[in-house]
This record gives structure tokens, sequence and C-alpha cells, in this order.
């Protein structure tokens, strides 16, 4: 990076076509360190509201107006990255075809979060940020991460959390994104705790479904943990080899938050509303731990 530069916060690596294709494990070279990144994250959708414009009917029972077609979203351009291996031997070629590209979002220390985005390399120029640096311009193809991972990324910055509840501070969509981020850096391989253990739920944040499952992870598995992020994944952890072995005991601290804020209390004022699908309130949420074993004690 250049004089002044943090850390990278962005890790390229190249793209193994052929291996995810054929499915044998991907071979991933590092191609680059990025300080930063331009236009990554996923515009919030728009007003709901329908814009027209006038087409050519097939017939006179067509609509005059239809539906204007989505403008293609722009690539996205990373910051002052230091090119390394296959990508740096192609930049000093000049070739044009520059690859499959994967992007990860770093923390402090260089470790891998998570991955960002996918798509094609088709351009680079000299970076501002430093001698020797380029900018390289990313036309993605996967899913662009919405714009909630911003600010679960910023959280995991320091690395796995060191202390519960750092997502409290987050809205829906931060602490939906913040489940899929705990999910791929869970402990992999450690042991679960022996069947018959207390585990204690803190609920002071539990206002809406991701809050619960928020808060489970970190009651089972610690700051940063994962155990599940609806009901069809809360049981899969509870087939075991993911932090718990059931039965176990729940001890549900503040539990009159959900109470109130979850679907049980719709009527109530204070009642999370939820446009769409239908989570589950807090007494389903209950009956589906007490049918697979789960002592849940509110308190």
């Amino acid at each position: 990076m250049g004089a002044g530069e943090g850390p990278p916060r962005y890790l390229l690596l190249s793209y193994d076509t052929a291996g995810e294709l054929g499915g044998t494990v991907a071979l991933e070279e590092t191609w680059a360190r990025c300080a930063d990144c331009e236009g990554l994250f996923d515009a919030p959708p728009p007003p709901a509201h329908e814009v027209r414009e006038p087409h050519d009917r097939a017939s006179p029972d067509e609509p005059l107006y239809g539906r204007q077609p989505e403008p293609p979203e722009p690539p996205l351009r990373l910051l002052g990255c230091t090119p390394l291996g296959a990508l740096q031997r192609a930049l000093n070629a000049g070739e044009e075809d520059l690859g499959h590209a994967k992007l990860l979002r770093l923390d402090v220390t260089g470790r891998a979060v998570q991955t960002a985005v996918e798509g094609e390399l088709t351009a680079w120029m000299p970076s501002a940020h430093g001698p020797g640096l380029v900018d390289l311009t990313l036309d993605p193809w996967s899913e662009r991460p919405p714009s909630a991972a911003s600010e679960v990324w910023d959280l995991w910055w320091q690395g796995r959390p060191t202390t519960a509840n750092a997502w409290a501070g987050c809205g829906p969509e931060g602490r939906a994104f913040w489940l899929r981020t705990a999910a791929v850096n869970r402990a992999a391989g450690q042991p679960d705790t022996p069947a018959g253990t207390t585990h204690h739920l803190d609920g002071r944040h539990v206002t809406d479904e991701h809050g619960f499952f928020c808060a489970l992870g970190e009651a089972v598995n610690g700051p940063g943990g994962y155990f599940g992020r609806d009901l069809d994944t809360l049981d899969e952890c509870l087939n075991g080899g993911w932090g718990a072995a059931w039965p176990f005991t729940l001890i549900w601290h503040d539990a009159d938050v959900a109470r109130a804020r979850l679907g049980a209390a719709r009527g109530h004022p204070d009642a999370t509303p939820h446009p769409g699908r239908r989570p589950p309130d807090f007494e389903e949420l209950l009956a589906h731990l007490a049918g697979r074993a789960v002592d849940v004690r509110p308190v």
C-alpha cells in the first residue's frame, strides 16, 4: 500500500472455472491486495412504483406501455492494488484478457472474512494511491453484497468479535448479513458442548427474527457465533456438529423484549413490522425449540 495507507481491505484471487465446473478443488492464486473498492455494494431497492415507457405493440390488445428495462449495473473499481503472480505478469505483458477473479473481504490481520463478489477483470490503470499500484475494473457476474455488508464487515475488521452483541446496532438487513458472515466464520471441527449443557441467551436486543438467531448463535458459540439463521438451518445445527449437542437448556434472559416485539404481539405498539413472509412469533419459537428437546426457560 502507499504511504499512509492502512492494511488492505480486499484480496483478489484467480477464479478456477475448470475446478468449479468440474467439481474438483478450486486452485486459486493470489492476484492482488487492494486498499479499497468502489461500487461494490448492491444499491438499495428503488421506491415501490412502476415506470413505464411506450413500445411497439404486436397487437391492438397489447398495452401501449411496458416495463422499463433495468439499467445495467456499472462495474466496480478496486483501488490501490498491489498486483502479484500471474496478474502482474499479464499487466507487464500488456495482455487485455485479464481473466476471471474472486474478491474477498479481509480483516486487519489479512485473514479472509468473506467472499464479496466474483467477476471478470476488464481494465486497469495506474493508481493514485502510490507508485507501482494499480486500480482494477471488475465486472461482476455474481450477486453483489447488500449495502448492509459494509457495516457488518467494519464490525469484523478487528477480527472475530470478542464481545457479544456487536450486531445489536444493525438494522434487519445488517443482522441478516451478520448471520451469513458468522456462518462462514464458524470454528469448524470444534467439539460440541455435551448434552445437558445450559446456555444463556442475552435477549436484550432480540427485536426481530434475525436478532434472535444472532443472539442464539452467541449463546451457543460465543461472540460472533452461529447456530442457524432460520428454523430450517436451526434444525440442521441441532443435528450436531455446530457447537451444541442436544438436549440442552436455554436460559432466555430479558425474554419480555422478544415477547413484545416478535409476531405474538402483532397488535402491540412496539411490535416489529415484517412485510412479506411472516416470521415465527415468540410462542412459535418456544414451541419449535421445545419440540426438538431444547428446554427453553424465559426469564
